[in-house]
């Protein structure tokens, strides 16, 4: 059953709004506390103002009609990649070059031989003119691939650029944070979702959407610390959330981010899915 116009005014009561548009904001973040993880806590009593008042990461709060601090979370520009690994690649282009080479001239085969499996695995009943056409097209292309990066490597100056196959431009919700004493508020509200996902659908994915419409962004992704023996948070994320775990994509992961694991979904999906979720919020 959809959200009821009772639940819907409950929470559009509440303001979603950067911690330093007002000044008074800064007075009530010493009463947030989150006994869950004392880092997350530590950053929004130390660090979150500054990071917002300077614009490195915007720090949104939560909050009540008392002006009491439910929640905060953070966003920040990021990227995705497809990896490149050049070993593979150069690696997968001499497995080319020797299938090719074994079509054309009827060099034998071995046991196990790598490179038989390879003509086998395009063969699929064509003649063998088709499956030289197949290898000289890939190897065209991995020779390609290998010339672009080479001449790269020549001409790019800076030894920490990274190359990749593919890059996506993209949001990272840097923080998704509690106040341990929002609990017993939202529990009086009689609203059975809990308000992570609820906050998450309500508030963060407009921002998300806003963002998207100023920059233009592909995915929404973050580190999920699950400290849990089930990897409870991370089937919450999934199942509530809609974020998963592909595995054609990544993204670099900073030392504060360690032993999280990393978890994206597409943007493009995120209207739907929010309205999914009212639809069926009780």
């Amino acid at each position: 059953m959809k959200i009821t116009e009772k639940q819907q005014a409950f929470l559009d009561g509440l303001t979603c709004q950067r911690l330093t548009a007002e000044r008074g904001n800064k007075d009530q973040v010493p009463n947030f506390t989150n006994q869950m993880s004392r880092v997350l806590w530590d950053y929004f009593l130390d660090d979150a103002w500054k990071v917002d008042e300077g614009r490195n990461g915007a720090i949104y709060i939560i909050k009540n009609q008392k002006n009491e601090i439910l929640f905060y979370f953070g966003l920040r520009c990021g990227e995705l990649q497809t990896p490149l690994d050049e070993e593979e690649l150069r690696l997968s282009t001499a497995l080319v070059t020797q299938a090719l080479e074994r079509m054309r001239f009827h060099i034998g085969t071995g046991e196990n031989d790598e490179v038989e499996a390879l003509i086998e695995s395009i063969r699929n009943g064509r003649p063998d003119f088709d499956v030289k056409l197949d290898l000289g097209d890939r190897l065209e292309m991995k020779n390609n691939k290998l010339k672009d990066l080479d001449r790269d490597k020549c001409k790019e100056p800076n030894a920490h650029v990274v190359r990749v196959l593919h890059s996506y431009p993209a949001v990272e919700l840097t923080h998704f944070v509690s106040n341990d004493c929002a609990e017993a508020f939202w529990s009086r509200s009689g609203i059975k979702q809990s308000m992570g996902t609820t906050f998450f659908w309500q508030f963060v994915v407009p921002k998300v959407l806003e963002i998207r419409e100023l920059v233009g962004c592909e995915y929404l992704y973050l580190f999920a610390a699950d400290k849990s023996t089930g990897q409870s948070l991370l089937k919450h994320y999934r199942e509530q959330m809609n974020f998963g775990q592909p595995e054609d994509v990544g993204t670099n992961k900073p030392r504060f981010d360690f032993t999280c694991q990393f978890m994206c979904q597409k943007i493009l999906d995120m209207q739907e899915k929010q309205k999914s979720f009212f639809e069926n919020f009780n």
